[in-house]
């Protein structure tokens, strides 16, 4: 049960005896003629006085509040306010809900102390005043570890002279309040908004990707199978060779049904597989003009791997290094793990960067928009000469030793 403040008994002393004092000096004639009558008339009205004092209090405090009681009258209201966000983004939330108050002046702010002090500028004290205009606003905030905080908040008058008020001090933490979980409101809708899109992004590249995979070159595999049946007459073995190396580039090439495709990410040893059968098609072609290198360490075949990204520096690296080049070259594949990062590199020793090389291609653009994507900041494509000659093109990203569920 809620006490009675000892203010308010101090105000009705205070007032009573300011009453007594009047009403004894303007009867005092009455006094002299009966001092019973004289006394009796001046505790009477006392009495009336702070009873009418009490009774419009709690009727002006009750058209703001239908539920205050004189137990609720105060000089000072305090609140502690757990929020979800850093002591740093606490420090800002709570400045700004503070400029919402009328007039607020921050005479100390402190983000090195999390704290705050200041003033208000308005009058708001109560019928019993006798200290300076204005609400004192102190917050102090405390970190609760794992991205959450406190604020402790605490409006009194200006000077401590003051009794009562008229409910100023309790209105001042309700704007903090709102305005804070107004911030809070706001700040999730934004992330709310921005995961939002994120994922739709993903869906969409997700989709693009799973179509690519779906999708051969037509002309990649008439030329094939044509050379494959040219083979079959000179030279049966070279064009099984053929043959199993198609085999094995479709079966990497379509969506996997088994949580192994594209959309859930693939491994490491499946998608050099998949650039391996390529290359080696592409040798029945292209003859001693194309040598292949790959330098996939066994620990690192079943590491989760995102779907198409060698494909398409390998096929980068045939289209604009090595076919143009006369004499043809080498494409070197090699994967690397350390410090909880792997690194993939696609190498070739062709023409080289050059303007339609520099990094801005769709397909390049492709890899860096998924690798935001699925990783933020954390992974990265370089493009970089390589020497003597031709491009390394390298990718770097968290290390998953896990194969994709």
């Amino acid at each position: 049960m809620k006490k009675i403040p000892w203010r308010f008994y101090i105000a009705l002393f205070l007032t009573g005896g300011l009453t007594i004092g009047i009403v004894v000096s303007s009867a005092s004639r009455a006094a002299h003629q009966s001092p019973v009558i004289g006394i009796l008339a001046s505790l009477s009205t006392a009495v009336l006085f702070v009873l009418l004092i009490t009774l419009t209090y709690r009727r002006a405090m009750q058209k703001r509040d239908p539920n205050f009681t004189l137990a609720d009258a105060s000089a000072r209201c305090n609140a502690t306010f757990s929020l979800p966000v850093s002591s740093d983004d606490a420090f800002d939330l709570c400045t700004t809900a503070l400029a919402y108050l009328p007039g607020f002046y921050a005479q100390k702010s402190s983000r090195a102390e999390f704290k705050i002090e200041g003033i208000t500028g308005g009058a708001g004290m109560g019928y019993f005043a006798f200290g300076s205009p204005g609400e004192r606003i102190t917050v102090s905030i405390k970190s609760r570890g794992s991205g959450q905080s406190e604020a402790f908040v605490e409006s009194k008058p200006g000077t401590l002279f003051i009794v009562l008020d008229y409910g100023k001090n309790r209105e001042n933490l309700n704007t903090i309040s709102k305005r804070i979980n107004e911030q809070i409101k706001h700040r999730f809708e934004v992330q709310r908004e921005a995961t939002a899109h994120a994922e739709m992004q993903r869906a969409l590249t997700e989709a693009k990707l799973s179509a690519l995979e779906a999708h051969i070159e037509p002309h990649f595999l008439y030329n094939t199978l044509a050379n494959a049946q040219l083979l079959t007459r000179s030279d049966p073995t070279r064009a099984d060779e053929m043959l199993g190396n198609l085999i094995t580039y479709l079966r990497s090439s379509l969506p996997q049904s088994d949580g192994a495709g594209s959309i859930h990410g693939s491994t490491l040893g499946r998608e050099i597989e998949r650039s391996t059968a390529y290359l080696e098609i592409l040798k029945i072609r292209m003859g001693a003009r194309l040598k292949v290198r790959v330098n996939l360490p066994e620990s690192l075949a079943g590491c989760g791997f995102p779907a198409m990204m060698v494909q398409t520096l390998v096929e980068n690296a045939i289209k604009h290094g090595l076919e143009p080049k006369l004499g043809g070259g080498t494409i070197s594949i090699a994967a690397t793990q350390y410090d909880g990062r792997l690194e993939v590199t696609v190498t070739d020793d062709g023409l080289g960067l050059r303007e339609h090389t520099s990094g801005t291609g769709l397909g390049i653009k492709n890899i860096r928009d998924r690798l935001k994507l699925s990783f933020d900041n954390q992974a990265t494509l370089t493009l970089e000469p390589h020497s003597p000659n031709g491009i390394a093109a390298t990718i770097t990203m968290p290390f998953n030793s896990h194969q994709p569920a």
